[in-house]
């Protein structure tokens, strides 16, 4: 971000429900302590990396997912995602909480209670980490809790993991510093727990980082199915719905030196 970017006055009235909040936030804290909102008429976005770029999440909230939804200006906002977490926290689920700003603070309004969050900085330009546009060889649809149990399961045995697919299969691998596959969990076509497979190469098999992802993948609301593409040597990509219009794309990258 360069120090010679103007600073500016965004302006919006928008309205949207607490779960959605939650979600949101929870997931970016998994990786980053702030982060900047892109704020336009069609919605609001976020693409932010970890330091070390390997992970990169990208949360989108189309208009339509909003309640209320006025922007005067468009522009970027940051702020620090704790803090906003405070507010989310105090304020109950079935809730519908109004947001705008002024000069200095994001104002939340919800149950009568009014709270203010300062805003870290607002910028005309902001340098946007462009996002994979990678055509998946294959894809799978997990019921929820499924990837992350697993997943779960997985780390006690190694430090990363493996994905295969084929046609019918799909499986996960862990995988220990002397390159040892110890635990394999396998599901086929038909079980519940794999609600869709989609294999175009006849078989594919990826290796990635537990230790980074698992911490996203656990602020993932209970109820919410998980849609994972890979390929060989490519970030794996975990896709879930917000509030089922929205989504929050979380691509981690593969370990390349493995094959």
């Amino acid at each position: 971000m360069s120090e010679q970017q103007t600073q500016f006055k965004t302006e919006f009235n928008i309205k949207i429900d607490q779960p959605t909040l939650k979600q949101v936030f929870e997931g970016l804290r998994s990786l980053v302590d702030t982060c900047t909102l892109c704020i336009d008429p069609e919605g609001i976005s976020c693409i932010t990396m970890d330091n070390e770029h390997v992970i990169l999440i990208h949360v989108a909230l189309p208009n339509s997912i909003f309640e209320k939804y006025e922007i005067v200006k468009q522009g970027f906002i940051t702020l620090k995602i704790d803090d906003m977490l405070k507010i989310i926290n105090d304020i109950p689920k079935d809730s519908t909480v109004n947001i705008l700003n002024d000069d200095k603070d994001l104002i939340l309004l919800a149950n009568n209670t009014t709270y203010y969050l300062e805003i870290s900085e607002q910028f005309e330009h902001y340098d946007i980490p462009p996002l994979p546009r990678i055509p998946y060889d294959s894809s799978v649809t997990l019921e929820p809790e499924v990837f992350t149990k697993y997943l779960t399961r997985l780390n006690k045995f190694g430090e990363h993991f493996s994905m295969e697919c084929t046609s019918n299969t799909f499986t996960l691998a862990s995988k220990t510093k002397q390159k040892k596959f110890v635990c394999i969990i396998k599901l086929e076509k038909g079980m519940e727990q794999l609600l869709d497979i989609n294999c175009k190469c006849g078989s594919s098999i990826c290796l990635y980082s537990i230790e980074r992802i698992l911490p996203y993948l656990k602020t993932i609301p209970k109820n919410t199915p998980q849609i994972i593409g890979f390929s060989e040597r490519k970030p794996l990509r975990n896709r879930v719905k917000v509030n089922n219009i929205g989504y929050i794309d979380l691509y981690l990258a593969p370990r390349i030196e493995d094959k």
